[in-house]
């Protein structure tokens, strides 16, 4: 039953980004970086047909390839010099369902909670969670309830980089596998300070997800803070 469960969602995942697709590539297109016929394409996209589950691992295996995830993520910024319109990248209904669909293909069974910064990646966290089956976290700059127990996570240089988080213990502790997720990472701060609470509460990091990265600062980072896995969809000089 599991298995059958599991070639399921690879099945809807296919066709649900193959219809987010649809929106700005040709079945011509699609035919390229699918190796599916577009007239078999047309039936997945508009629900006549579902693909087979063999199928739909390979087409999925396809539209998660880094250089698709990359592109994608790049046409919607307006210039590669600049991501002040990242906030357009994170609320975007094709990024969203692509990058959840890739954590699930990479970290399914080994997630127990997804924790993010309250900024702008929140949506990618939920959405990330859901596909996981796993619970969601949101690390704060002030403790959100004085019923609650709170660990301080601290990252980055003193005086002007540093930065302060507050995660619930409860949500993060007793050997729980969390997840790091962020929308966009340059020094790598946030995320320092997000493993240093899940350190401080007991937790094991399983990695970390951002959708772009600016430099390479940040991994310097994590490997300092023992996160060994991470993940970005774009990197920027």
């Amino acid at each position: 039953m599991a298995k059958r469960l599991e070639a399921l969602r690879v099945q809807l995942a296919v066709v649900e980004i193959l219809r987010l697709l649809r929106r700005e590539m040709s079945y011509a297109e699609l035919e390229k970086v699918l190796g599916v016929p577009r007239s078999v394409l047309s039936l997945y996209a508009t629900g006549a047909r579902v693909p087979s589950a063999s199928q739909a691992e390979l087409m999925l295996s396809r539209l998660l390839d880094d250089m698709l995830l990359a592109s994608i993520v790049a046409s919607r910024l307006k210039s590669t010099r600049s991501i002040a319109d990242l906030e357009y990248v994170m609320l975007d209904s094709l990024v969203l369902r692509l990058a959840s669909a890739w954590a699930w293909r990479r970290y399914r069974g080994r997630v127990d909670v997804v924790l993010s910064a309250e900024t702008i990646g929140v949506p990618l966290a939920t959405m990330v969670a859901l596909a996981l089956e796993a619970r969601l976290a949101l690390a704060r700059r002030q403790p959100a309830s004085p019923e609650r127990s709170y660990v301080r996570g601290e990252g980055g240089g003193q005086p002007f980089g540093a930065k302060v988080f507050y995660v619930p213990r409860d949500d993060v502790g007793g050997g729980a596998r969390v997840l790091l997720v962020d929308d966009l990472v340059r020094s790598g701060a946030t995320f320092e300070a997000l493993a240093d609470a899940v350190k401080k509460a007991g937790g094991v990091i399983v990695g970390a997800l951002a959708v772009v990265a600016v430099g390479e600062e940040w991994r310097a980072r994590l490997e300092r803070m023992g996160v060994e896995e991470a993940h970005v969809f774009l990197q920027l000089p």
